[in-house]
């Protein structure tokens, strides 16, 4: 996200309550309202040099539905699943 869309969308709640490092403020309560029609995701990964971190939070039906993630899990399967994938 770039700093001039961060500024155009952000208001001045904070919007890192979720543990995100470049959620806008207030961009979850638009995220969840436009989450009513179909499911929305926001993602982040910031990595440099190998090394890093992903976090994940999925909105449906008006509310946030999953996570916000940031430590891999297992589920079923042998490898660990970052939150992004």
């Amino acid at each position: 996200m770039t700093d001039e869309v961060f500024d155009g969308v952000t208001d001045d709640s904070d919007g890192r309550d979720l543990g995100f490092w470049r959620l806008p403020g207030g961009f979850d309560a638009l995220l969840a309202q436009s989450s009513a029609a179909r499911p929305i995701a926001y993602v982040e990964a910031e990595y440099f040099g190998g090394v890093g971190k992903q976090r994940a939070a999925v909105w449906a039906d008006s509310a946030l539905a999953l996570g916000p993630l940031e430590e891999p899990t297992r589920k079923r399967l042998s490898r660990a699943v970052s939150p992004i994938s």
